[in-house]
């Protein structure tokens, strides 16, 4: 269930009409964002990691929830601006890119920069964004078979991480009781299984990833030019 835990572990739960309530205000307000960002706004607020704690007064409603999600946003949003002026001093992002193919490339070099972080140990984020992107330039397969393994993966994992106590379950409640928001968690989770198990055979048998992304990423240009001119 969707619910609070007060200061001293009384826990604070919505009848039945406000967490529908709830949980519809969620999607409908917030769909851009995931559930796994969702649950880290949350984790953030109770680490100060937004600024001053969000309290909840020992009540769960629009307000508090507003306060977190709005809070996370401004938060990513400086990082991401933090991100940009890195990359741009580093020339990774020289300014505003329309053409199809340099964007590309700079999707790919934010990618290998993910790897590089994963390989040093580093957490990231975004992963079955990525998923997309590298099954449109070729580097993973559409595999149904995969797929439905990772899928079986992920729901597995959901449910471990109730079992152990990995996760705040009066947050994960609100997923586990909606279908929309449990299909698609599971779906998010499958795909950055993919990518992180795309990492662990790139870094086993040493392929160079940075050179396998620009060549994807020529391949997939060039060919779409070749048939653009034919």
């Amino acid at each position: 269930m969707l619910g609070i835990r007060t200061k001293d572990g009384t826990n604070v739960l919505p009848d039945e009409i406000q967490e529908r309530f709830l949980i519809d205000f969620l999607i409908n307000e917030y769909g851009g964002l995931t559930f796994d960002e969702i649950e880290l706004a949350f984790r953030m607020n109770m680490l100060g990691e937004l600024g001053t704690v969000i309290e909840h007064y020992n009540e769960l409603n629009v307000k508090f929830l507003t306060q977190i999600v709005n809070a996370y946003k401004a938060r990513r949003i400086e990082a991401d601006n933090k991100y940009k002026e890195i990359c741009h001093r580093l020339q990774y992002l020289p300014g505003p890119v329309e053409d199809p193919a340099l964007a590309d490339y700079y999707s790919g070099k934010s990618i290998y920069l993910k790897y590089k972080g994963w390989l040093q140990g580093l957490p990231v984020i975004g992963l079955h964004a990525d998923y997309k992107f590298l099954l449109r330039i070729g580097i993973l397969q559409d595999d149904p078979a995969l797929m439905g393994e990772a899928m079986a993966i992920a729901q597995e994992g959901i449910q471990q991480d109730v079992d152990n106590d990995l996760t705040d379950k009066s947050q994960l409640g609100a997923v586990l009781t909606n279908d929309k928001l449990l299909a698609q968690s599971i779906e998010q989770r499958a795909k950055a299984y993919l990518v992180v198990e795309l990492f662990e055979r790139l870094k086993g048998d040493g392929t160079d990833f940075q050179a396998w992304l620009r060549q994807s990423i020529h391949s997939l240009h060039h060919t779409q030019g070749g048939e653009s001119n034919t």
